[in-house]
């Protein structure tokens, strides 16, 4: 309609357009056609302030989680000490009756760690309930879900790196750390030939174990471009083979290096440790690219409540979590 007004105005026939612009326009102010409410809230709140009190006005992404009551929130379905964790008789949570109310319960389950914790905060934030989808098999599988719009958002100790943010938002960091190594002191003394550490590391070469399907895989590839990159189905499966000097590293973060050489000292006595402090592995929520306003909405809550922890600052306070000597799932 506005097109062919447009029209009318460049040609001779201007007065016909004149006309029907006063034709519409007339109406809609002298008898009061209503607008749909989209299109002037505020206006149409005031003309319909009953109406206006029953109708909320909010976002796509807000609206259609509210609407369903329940915030899907995309978890990895292996337990992974201090971010995510489901209490049971072998792996509890907790052996401390007076911590029972820091856990979070689902469908007669408990769940306890830091991710689970944010994904009921934003759930209870929004005024929602919470529902913790855990089928993903891998770290890139949690990503995957959010993409597909299976999940509304993950906290699932998800790194942010490039290849990801091409497909989905993150939100500001709720922990930093950087990178670590355990490397088989046998081995090393082989690579050595009387070289530096540092010199050794500044052109690793060699097998370097890493989590399948994990951020690891391409930081290993850009940090250490000259070693071959092996991939395991766990954290424990990359442990044992650099023990067995099978490769001659695990690369991890430093939470991760730091919890097997506290939980398993035994094991560790295998080890050098290896802090590489030029480096950062920035964790994450995982939102779907076009969910501006719930990202907005997390990111907010991560700076309100100053949501920024170090690996020495999660391992001081989940420190209850670490009961058992069964390793766990990490990326």
């Amino acid at each position: 309609m506005l097109r062919f007004l447009k029209f009318l105005r460049r040609t001779r026939f201007r007065w016909l357009a004149i006309a029907l612009a006063t034709a519409l326009v007339i109406p809609i102010l002298v008898l009061g056609i209503p607008t749909h409410p989209s299109l002037n809230p505020q206006a149409w709140a005031q003309d319909n302030p009953e109406t206006a009190q029953e109708e909320t006005f909010m976002p796509p992404d807000i609206e259609a989680i509210i609407e369903r009551g329940e915030l899907h929130v995309a978890v990895l379905g292996k337990d992974n000490q201090p971010f995510f964790q489901k209490d049971s008789p072998e792996t509890p949570c907790t052996t401390d009756p007076q911590r029972a109310d820091e856990l979070i319960k689902m469908d007669g389950e408990t769940f306890c760690g830091l991710d689970i914790e944010l994904g009921k905060a934003i759930a209870d934030t929004l005024g929602v309930s919470v529902r913790y989808d855990r089928s993903a098999a891998t770290f890139n599988d949690v990503v995957e879900r959010v993409f597909e719009h299976k999940d509304d958002l993950a906290f699932s100790k998800i790194s942010r790196t490039m290849a990801r943010v091409k497909k989905v938002s993150f939100s500001k960091p709720y922990v930093n750390m950087s990178q670590g190594l355990l490397v088989n002191r046998l081995e090393l003394t082989e690579q050595a030939k009387g070289r530096q550490i540092a010199e050794i590391f500044r052109d690793l070469e060699g097998k370097v174990g890493v989590i399948e399907d994990s951020s690891y895989v391409g930081f290993t590839e850009q940090k250490f471009p000259d070693a071959e990159v092996k991939e395991y189905p766990s954290w424990e499966d990359v442990i044992e083979a650099a023990r067995e000097g099978k490769i001659l590293a695990a690369y991890r973060d430093e939470l991760e290096v730091k919890k097997i050489i506290r939980t398993y000292p035994d094991t560790a006595l295998n080890f050098q440790t290896i802090a590489l402090s030029d480096t950062n592995d920035a964790i994450a929520a995982v939102i779907p690219w076009d969910s501006m306003h719930l990202k907005e909405l997390v990111d907010q809550y991560l700076e309100n409540n100053s949501v920024d922890y170090t690996a020495d600052e999660l391992l001081e306070k989940y420190e209850y979590m670490f009961v058992t000597e069964s390793t766990t799932e990490q990326e």
